[in-house]
């Protein structure tokens, strides 16, 4: 998967926002790579311990995948 910010767009930040979906953050998941994904993001990163820095990189996609 490629590393994703704000700005972003297309089917990876859609697959993002749908991964995100399944940990309760409510995200519209139309592929635009926003403030509330970025927020989300975020959040998702202080709740496990990661740099929180809105970047989806390897380390967040791990975590993604392994929680």
């Amino acid at each position: 998967m490629p590393t994703l910010r704000k700005n972003d767009t297309g089917l990876a930040v859609k697959i993002l926002q749908k991964v995100l979906n399944c940990y309760k953050y409510g995200l519209k998941v139309d592929g635009i790579f926003e403030a509330k994904t970025e927020a989300a993001v975020k959040d998702f990163q202080k709740k496990y311990k990661l740099t929180v820095d809105g970047i989806v990189g390897s380390k967040t996609y791990n975590a993604l995948a392994d929680n």
